[in-house]
């Protein structure tokens, strides 16, 4: 993906809505790349159990998110389609529906962009986990 920069001017090209959502994603991903890393440096320096459960789950979806998207990659090389659907579904909180259209347009997609959308659903379903049993 190449960086476009936004230039807050009406009728400007660059002012396209994709482009911005593209460099809000990729700089989103940067800030959680980085973060993932210094959770996991923390955790290895100051032990086990230091971060708390939110932030090691943190931790723990940047190590995963990697080997779910190949586990995915091969159900539909495969063309098992339910299976991964199943699995899209389960790692992200999404409807059958959208798991569906997910898995049908997976190969569209590089890597990771697949990684990077992972992590922001694995997150977000998380968080309103963790928000719901806290009610």
């Amino acid at each position: 993906m190449t960086f476009e920069p936004y230039v807050p001017i009406a009728n400007h090209p660059v002012t396209d809505l994709s482009i911005r959502v593209q460099n809000l994603e990729a700089a989103l991903a940067v800030s959680m790349n980085l973060l993932q890393s210094l959770a996991e440096k923390l955790e290895s320096r100051l032990g086990p159990g230091f971060l708390g459960v939110e932030l090691e789950q943190f931790a723990a979806i940047g190590r995963q998110s990697a080997e779910q998207v190949a586990e995915i990659d091969r159900l539909v090389k495969e063309n098992q389609q339910p299976a991964a659907a199943r699995v899209i579904r389960e790692m992200s909180g999404v409807t059958w529906d959208q798991a569906h259209y997910i898995t049908n347009r997976w190969t569209s997609l590089q890597f990771q962009q697949k990684v990077r959308w992972l992590q922001l659903n694995q997150l977000a379903y998380q968080a309103s986990a963790v928000a719901s049993e806290s009610e």
